[in-house]
């Protein structure tokens, strides 16, 4: 029997779960600390993408990220956090600063679907 790709993400994390594109409207990270995912107990993974050509975007689990505290995503790269390698931080409140202003994102997350 073939599988879909909806059927494997749902294999892996033992769960029937659904992807959300842009969880939080968030486009856009500049040189304040911006909240870039609310806590969520049902998100078990999500991918981060840091989609400016120059500028280097730091992220962490906590209000506090910065150049010296945190996980660098470097230009035209991502971050993916699942709970198989990451354990409870893909449910985690994330937050971002980035080394300029307007650098754009994209985030997409795995959640658990609510019957």
């Amino acid at each position: 029997m073939t599988k879909s790709i909806h059927d494997l993400v749902q294999d892996r994390f033992g769960v029937r779960t659904r992807t959300v594109l842009d969880p939080e409207a968030v486009s856009s990270v500049g040189a304040a600390i911006t909240l870039l995912l609310r806590a969520n107990p049902r998100r078990v993974a999500f991918t981060l993408q840091n989609l400016h050509a120059t500028q280097t975007l730091y992220v962490s689990p906590d209000s506090a990220p910065s150049t010296t505290r945190g996980i660098v995503v470097p230009p035209q790269a991502s971050l993916a956090v699942t709970v198989e390698e990451d354990f409870t931080l893909p449910a985690m409140e994330w937050y971002g600063i980035a080394s300029g202003a307007g650098t754009n994102v994209f985030i997409q997350s795995v959640e658990i679907e609510t019957d």
